[in-house]
């Protein structure tokens, strides 16, 4: 039995009515049918597809990703991929929004016009990015631009006035459903193909820009690197003690002796003795003594012990004028208590080692 639209008080008094009838006739089926529970219907599948056209557009946009990834990664077509399915998906959301305006309905079978639009949207706008790889690089951006519609427009025209025509024929059927999937489908498809020609076309020339100034910025700082290169070799590495005085000095002459008969000549030679000795022990400092003589004249050019530079020394000059017992002063927290209070240079010493400067 069906039931047209009216006042919802009256349905369910209905409904009631019905559900006593079948009590009474168990044997019975019945079901219910009405505008209200269609439309409900129809919304309910409705949101049940939306998150399946969501995943459609993310599959179609990540093979769009793979395809296009080019070597290096700046000229890959990412943007375009996105907005490949961006361009389609503007034209439905157009679509839908005109059509409702002036009062068209919405029927449960549109749900299947999006993946219809995306997909020939996706398949257009191959044709321009293949049209686009396959331009003159060498011609400007505007140039190249048109070469590349020049190539693919043909084929998109042809294809999506192919497709609005035949659904556009659609349209004076006698079945209301078909009649209003194809007034949809036409008009989308239309629609789709004016964003594919503006929208997409702008999207491919502002990403080419965009790739032209990375090409060019990576162009400059070669160039800078390059010279930067090329200069750093015209550079004077050797340094002069004339660079320390001004060109006209009086000691420049004597800076000039020193530097080729005495520097040429000597060379500091740094030791490090670690971990550190326990100077607390009498025999420990004797040989330590002994070692650093040693070293003093490990070579007949050495200086001896004139150019050794040893703190030990110094401390054992300064401790032989005090009182008490030798070992508890070299001590090590004895030992730098009086280093600091004596405000001894610390350069040479340290808890960890010993530093030893011939």
């Amino acid at each position: 039995m069906e039931m047209s639209r009216g006042d919802k008080t009256m349905q369910t008094s209905v409904v009631k009515s019905f559900k006593l009838f079948i009590l009474h006739y168990m044997d019975l089926k019945y079901a219910l049918l009405s505008r209200d529970l269609e439309l409900e219907e129809q919304r309910k599948i409705t949101i049940v597809s939306l998150p399946y056209l969501a995943i459609t557009g993310l599959i179609l946009t990540v093979f769009l990703m793979i395809t296009l990834i080019d070597i290096p990664l700046y000229r890959s077509q990412i943007i375009e991929s996105v907005m490949a399915v961006l361009s389609p998906s503007m034209a439905l959301i157009t679509t839908a929004g005109c059509l409702w305006g002036i009062g068209v309905p919405f029927s449960n079978i549109l749900t299947a016009v999006p993946f219809l639009v995306i997909t020939i949207g996706v398949d257009d706008a191959f044709l321009i990015l293949a049209a686009w790889r396959h331009s003159n690089t060498s011609l400007e951006i505007s140039n190249r631009t048109g070469e590349s519609l020049a190539k693919s427009g043909a084929s998109i025209t042809v294809t999506s006035l192919t497709d609005i025509l035949c659904f556009a024929v659609g349209i004076i059927s006698a079945i209301p459903v078909v009649r209003l999937f194809c007034l949809y489908t036409a008009i989308a498809l239309t629609v789709d193909f004016i964003y594919q020609i503006t929208f997409f076309a702008s999207c491919v020339v502002f990403c080419a820009k965009r790739q032209a100034r990375i090409e060019e910025e990576i162009r400059m700082k070669t160039n800078n690197n390059m010279a930067s290169a090329y200069l750093s070799t015209l550079v004077d590495a050797n340094f002069t003690m004339e660079n320390l005085y001004l060109e006209e000095s009086e000691l420049n002459s004597i800076t000039k002796q020193m530097q080729t008969f005495v520097l040429k000549e000597s060379f500091n030679v740094n030791f490090a003795v670690n971990p550190c000795p326990n100077f607390s022990h009498n025999f420990i400092r004797i040989k330590f003594n002994e070692m650093v003589q040693r070293l003093e004249n490990i070579t007949p050019f050495g200086r001896g012990k004139v150019g050794t530079n040893l703190w030990t020394r110094d401390f054992q000059t300064i401790i032989s004028f005090w009182d008490g017992d030798e070992s508890d002063l070299w001590k090590e927290e004895v030992l730098l208590k009086n280093y600091r209070e004596l405000s001894l240079d610390e350069k040479y010493i340290n808890i960890g080692y010993y530093l030893l400067l011939l």
